[in-house]
């Protein structure tokens, strides 16, 4: 008989949101060892639910699928494929994000993007 051990995938310590504009979101996170990839997950207020955005390899996604004027939140999570399943670890903490109805935030604020205002 022989026991499978389970398997650990550590959690995302940090996540962070930038270059915010009205139809795109940069959204990164730190590096956890050992994984595959990485699934990041945004939830709409409008929605009033979680949807998975992307799964990949990177540290970073830039999100085109969001909307002028909208509140969301972004989580990602590292997996590992193991015995022909995907085990994932724990969600990152939850980032929030404000799409300005036009353009990008401004320069005052501390996320912001990089253009003239």
């Amino acid at each position: 008989c022989t026991l499978n051990s389970a398997v650990a995938v550590g959690a995302v310590s940090e996540i962070v949101a930038s270059n915010i504009k009205s139809e795109s979101v940069t959204v990164k996170w730190t590096a956890v060892s050992g994984v595959r990839g990485y699934r990041l997950y945004r939830y709409s207020y409008d929605k009033g639910s979680w949807s998975a955005v992307k799964t990949t390899q990177a540290l970073a996604y830039v999100d085109n699928s969001v909307e002028p004027g909208k509140r969301y939140a972004y989580k990602v999570r590292g997996y590992v494929v193991s015995d022909a399943k995907v085990v994932y670890g724990s969600y990152s903490p939850n980032v929030y994000v404000n799409t300005p109805k036009n353009g990008c935030l401004p320069s005052w604020l501390s996320i912001h993007c990089s253009a003239a205002w």
